[in-house]
């Protein structure tokens, strides 16, 4: 059996609401049923009840549960929870926290009582969301339902066009194109990082306004109320950037769609191969460097033989050197050449140094050098032999000729 921890809690200025024991054991047997307390005292505060309390009595270990408390509290509408911590994992031999932080201060008595949208579904089923609440008598407004942060309206974004990498000696337009469905346009705006740095209100006059921000250089000729165009471009323009479009009254309806954006210096070149001869003779060593053009950020290098990855065995790692916020990178390559190595009719080995930076595609150098083929005694003398039969050869085809010559006449 486990024994209680009880804890006694104060819920700040609501003197009259305390709870008077908590109940959570730190160990319990895993072939055991466990029963969490939550005992209180409202005192005079009799309008405030649990209405649900959810602990599953069993439970399978593999399984995340969600421990539910629903409560109603009518007139004591500054009582709200801020906090609920129970964790989803826990090591079976930790013991764990369960917080539920609350806040006393005024707030409206519009609730959310039961808000359901399951984690997982299967392709193949239906599913359905719930969303309820209690108004407190006071008049409904609207219910608003938000899938992937834009809202189900008529109001829509047909395109919006944030490229995740650009290069800093290129210019970037922007693009957030939308279909209103008939209602009048209020704004549209962009947001970098959260902060707001243009915007489009057909109802002002100018109907543009810029907001300076660093790493942001507008082309206002060029930006309007579907595109803004960046110019100037610095590390410090790369960020998450947000275009918003509202309608007007009545309505009010805001849609929005964000991405990121990374600045980017590219590398002007392949990367370079230094320490390669064209030949080799069999047992020679092969000891090659690989350096990298200037880029940002930091790229990511590899060699490759006859296609296939080389072994980490045979690389030799460098520092990484950088210079006014540019990196460059080298990795050698070392190792001793079999007769495999060499394929084709020409003993050629391939040698490919692959420079990566994030997602983009590789830059990339290719060297073939051959094996040195020498005349050994043995082909020596095959070559030999072969010269031999053939003289033999023309030796009595001479001989006979002259036979049959000599018998004719």
């Amino acid at each position: 059996m486990w024994t209680s921890t009880r804890t006694s809690l104060s819920a700040a200025e609501v003197t009259s609401l305390r709870l008077t024991e908590v109940v959570v054991p730190p160990y319990v047997d895993i072939h055991e049923d466990i029963t969490l307390c939550c005992r209180f005292d409202t005192d005079e505060v009799t309008s405030l009840r649990l209405t649900e309390v959810v602990v599953p009595p069993y439970l399978d270990i593999h399984e995340d549960i969600t421990l539910c408390c629903r409560f109603d509290t009518d007139e004591v509408t500054s009582l709200r929870l801020t906090e609920v911590v129970v964790p989803p994992y826990v090591d079976i031999h930790e013991d764990i926290t369960l917080c539920c932080r609350f806040d006393t201060d005024e707030v409206t008595s519009l609730r959310l009582t039961e808000v359901v949208v399951p984690p997982y579904v299967d392709i193949h089923e239906d599913i359905t969301l719930c969303c309820r609440f209690d108004t407190d008598g006071e008049k409904l407004y609207s219910v608003k339902c938000y899938h992937n942060v834009a809202e189900v309206t008529s109001l829509r974004l047909t395109e919006v066009v944030v490229p995740p990498y650009v290069d800093i000696h290129e210019d970037i337009t922007l693009c957030c194109r939308f279909d209103t469905d008939g209602e009048k346009l209020y704004s549209v705006k962009w947001y970098k990082d959260e902060l707001e740095f243009f915007s489009y209100m057909p109802g002002n006059t100018p109907h543009t306004q810029i907001f300076p921000r660093p790493g942001i250089v507008l082309d206002e000729t060029l930006s309007d109320k579907t595109s803004v165009t960046l110019t100037a471009l610095s590390f410090n323009t790369s960020g998450t950037y947000r275009c918003e479009v509202s309608t007007e009254a009545p309505s009010f309806k805001t849609v929005f769609a964000s991405n990121n954006l990374t600045v980017m210096v590219l590398p002007t070149s392949e990367p370079e191969i230094v320490g390669v001869q064209r030949r080799y003779y069999l047992g020679d060593h092969i000891n090659t460097t690989c350096t990298s053009a200037w880029s940002h950020p930091a790229p990511s290098l590899s060699w490759y033989i006859n296609g296939a990855k080389a072994d980490p065995t045979r690389l030799v790692q460098y520092p990484l050197v950088s210079s006014h916020g540019l990196f460059s990178q080298s990795l050698g390559l070392s190792f001793l050449p079999e007769r495999r190595h060499f394929q084709g009719p020409y003993f050629a080995l391939e040698l490919r140094c692959r420079v990566t930076i994030d997602n983009l595609p590789p830059w990339e150098r290719l060297v073939t050098p051959r094996l040195h083929v020498d005349l050994t005694n043995q082909k020596l003398s095959m070559v030999l032999s072969q010269a031999s039969c053939r003289n033999s050869l023309l030796s009595t085809v001479t001989a006979l000729s002259a036979a049959i010559l000599a018998a004719t006449t």
